[in-house]
């Protein structure tokens, strides 16, 4: 499985910018093991990013601050996500397409981000 950086919700206050999460996408440990979220000797190539409201629209440009990126050797995926101005308040829902090294595709999913006014 993925290994998200921190276990607890991500929260996004008014005013947040460059609210960074870095996802571990490790390959599986040998061929015939079933211990990674990706076949053995592959790695990310690319990632595209979409985010949705709980109503199902695509908010993406009005989160992603910087990002997505690809980085060390291809096991990580980084993204930045700032307070969503114009849907504010509410669950959002991040989905990663994942272009792996042999050209294959996984989809990664991640339901832990909430944007409200904690003051």
């Amino acid at each position: 499985m993925p290994n998200i950086k921190g276990r607890s919700k991500v929260i996004l206050q008014p005013e947040d910018t460059k609210v960074g999460i870095k996802i571990r996408v490790p390959a599986a440990s040998s061929a015939t093991a079933n211990d990674g979220y990706i076949a053995y000797g592959l790695t990310v190539s690319g990632v595209a990013t979409t985010i949705y409201d709980e109503d199902g629209n695509d908010v993406t440009s009005d989160m992603v601050y910087a990002g997505p990126a690809v980085t060390e050797d291809g096991v990580y995926v980084t993204i930045e996500l700032q307070y969503p101005t114009t849907n504010g308040d509410g669950r959002y829902t991040m989905t990663h397409l994942l272009t792996l090294s042999d050209g294959g595709t996984r989809e990664l999913d991640f339901s832990r981000i909430y944007a409200k006014d904690l003051k």
